[in-house]
């Protein structure tokens, strides 16, 4: 094992004494990983060595978890409040209140930073504009 593990380390250097110890886990559990597939019958259908498994493991991670445009925070600034919601929905004047919230999210009106959401519309609000938009 540890031969195998030492001719493909993730070499990372650090200052911290603890970071070698957390690189060596991952290098180890796919070493036992292929260990165990070459004792699988799965092995006679594709044959790899280690470095191939390594990189097929890598390939079905990256495959799984590659970036999206979708998540995280978005580029720029939000669409105006009038293009979140239907208007019916936004304009009824019927159970709009306002709730808070743990985090801070952007007022749609302002921009600035809003710790309360309408709860129909979900759309933040700063505590001066309460009153005056709904």
């Amino acid at each position: 094992m540890d031969q195998n593990v030492n001719q493909n380390r993730v070499s990372i250097r650090s200052k911290k004494w603890w970071w070698p110890l957390f690189a060596f886990l991952p290098d180890v559990v796919v070493q036992n990983a292929w260990q165990i597939y070459r004792k699988s019958p799965a092995v006679e259908q594709q044959p790899l060595n280690l470095l191939q498994f390594r990189r097929a493991v890598i390939h079905s991670y990256v495959l799984k978890y590659r970036w999206r445009p979708d998540l995280g925070r978005p580029i720029g600034r939000s669409r105006p409040l009038d293009e979140r919601l239907p208007a019916d929905v936004c304009y009824d004047g019927l159970h709009h209140y306002i709730n808070p919230i743990p985090t801070q999210r952007r007022c749609a009106h302002c921009g600035m930073k809003a710790k309360t959401v309408c709860c129909k519309c979900a759309v933040p609000l700063r505590q001066m504009l309460q009153a005056v938009s709904l």
